[in-house]
């Protein structure tokens, strides 16, 4: 059996295949039984010969490949060619004639294994995609628009037995935005802290919004404190929460803008009370934070962080660095051991 599982959804995509490995490992011997391959790493052959293989001790095979699709994705392949991609590097770019081989190979699989191939690339324009689809059984895994944030969270909730109305449902949706990954892991954590109680507006509050903004201010301000170990280990209990590397990337970016008004308004000789009002805070302490951290930085600097953090971002957009939480950990370690040096600029 051919599975195609694709979409922007990783965690519809990573329940998707926990299904398939739940309805395959009736006897407990899968584990044994499944063989994992990267697109850029292997080939056809390869793929199918580990199909081809009968299963150990056990009923079934799992045979899973990652970033097939996304190997023929025309698109990417023109992106690199446009940037001045020399002969060689063209050369090395995947094929994405070799993949359809495995349309012809899928009436042919033994019926002990199922291969899936798992991808974040799902374009109606991927040829191989449109060549593989009449031979496998597809699970498309796209994120929910905005306007039906509030119902997947309700349904979500529903279906972990953890009491909500509309309304919390829609504060829940519109505080975390569209992550399913986050927005799971935030229904959790309600479910434990309500203990089978109806969950209020202010719970939602209490556990989401504190706790988001906290860790993101936490974040930020190991960076730019350059203080690395702090800021490498607030990034993994982060991404372990479940927030995606890319709203993570939006929380630093927008701090890194902040920064920028501030140092840009006191190189003008500007007060902090104008500057409390431009950047929308009450004088006091957490001001009094943000002018001294922003004292040990030039506009420059900070523009060229901005610069790298968007750079982690192309990085990842591009197929550059495919693993996307290792684009925004090399981007955060370099962001702190820059800023590690004493340079105190007022």
């Amino acid at each position: 059996m051919l599975y195609l599982i694709f979409g922007k959804d990783a965690l519809a995509r990573k329940e998707a295949l926990e299904k398939i490995r739940s309805q395959l490992d009736s006897d407990e011997s899968l584990a044994t039984n499944t063989a994992h391959f990267e697109a850029r790493k292997a080939s056809p052959g390869e793929v199918m010969a580990a199909c081809d293989t009968l299963p150990f001790l056990g009923g079934s095979r799992l045979v899973i490949a990652g970033g097939v699709l996304e190997s023929a994705n025309p698109r990417k392949r023109s992106t690199k060619a446009e940037e001045g991609a020399s002969e060689d590097d063209a050369a090395e770019e995947p094929d994405p004639g070799k993949w359809a081989a495995l349309a012809e190979y899928a009436s042919r699989m033994p019926p002990t294994t199922t291969l899936v191939l798992i991808d974040e690339d799902g374009s109606k324009t991927n040829p191989l995609l449109k060549a593989l689809r009449p031979h496998a059984k597809v699970i498309e895994c796209e994120l929910p628009a905005d306007r039906a944030l509030g119902s997947w969270v309700s349904a979500r909730a529903k279906q972990m037995g953890l009491k909500l109305d509309v309304s919390t449902a829609n504060l829940l949706a519109e505080l975390v935005g569209p992550d399913p990954y986050m927005l799971a892991s935030e229904l959790a954590k309600l479910l434990a802290y309500t203990a089978g109680e109806v969950v209020h507006q202010d719970d939602v509050r209490e556990l989401v919004s504190r706790a988001k903004e906290h860790k993101g201010w936490d974040l930020t301000d190991a960076i730019l404190d350059g203080k690395g170990a702090t800021a490498t280990r607030v990034l993994s209990e982060m991404l372990e929460d479940g927030q995606h590397p890319q709203m993570l990337i939006g929380t630093i970016a927008g701090r890194l803008r902040r920064a920028a008004i501030v140092r840009d308004m006191l190189d003008r000789g500007e007060s902090s009370s104008a500057i409390a009002e431009r950047i929308n805070m009450k004088p006091g302490y957490g001001l009094d934070k943000v002018i001294e951290q922003t004292q040990k930085h030039t506009l420059d600097s900070i523009r060229e962080a901005y610069a790298r953090l968007i750079q982690a971002d192309l990085d990842t957009k591009r197929g550059d660095i495919e693993d996307h939480e290792l684009a925004l950990e090399l981007a955060v370690h370099e962001l702190a051991e820059r800023n590690a040096a004493p340079a105190v600029r007022r």
